[in-house]
């Protein structure tokens, strides 16, 4: 599923743009698309390094396969996150897989 919405995310090479946040603390995971130098979309984090960090690090998110447009990351975000996140962008939230029951 590639919908149509997802023409309007415009990266420029060595730009990212957030994507997704696990909870409401500045210290929580953030997710982010960045696009590389070869023109494909990847996804990384910023994560605490240790459970009593006060800062996020970058974490490269390797289980997320790279691809070749913003649509088809942000399918694969989607099929890795599975439910809802606790904020997502708008062009993000068609690919959940499984929708939350609240």
């Amino acid at each position: 599923m590639t919908p149509s919405h997802t023409v309007g995310i415009e990266i420029r090479t060595g730009e990212a743009l957030l994507v997704a946040r696990t909870g409401p603390s500045p210290l929580d995971n953030q997710f982010f698309v960045e696009r590389v130098e070869d023109g494909s979309y990847g996804v990384y984090s910023m994560r605490r390094a240790t459970s009593d960090s006060t800062t996020l690090k970058r974490c490269e998110e390797n289980t997320i396969p790279k691809a070749s447009s913003p649509g088809e990351v942000l399918r694969r975000l989607g099929e890795y996150f599975r439910l809802p996140s606790y904020w997502a962008h708008d062009q993000l939230k068609p690919y959940f897989t499984e929708r939350r029951d609240i």
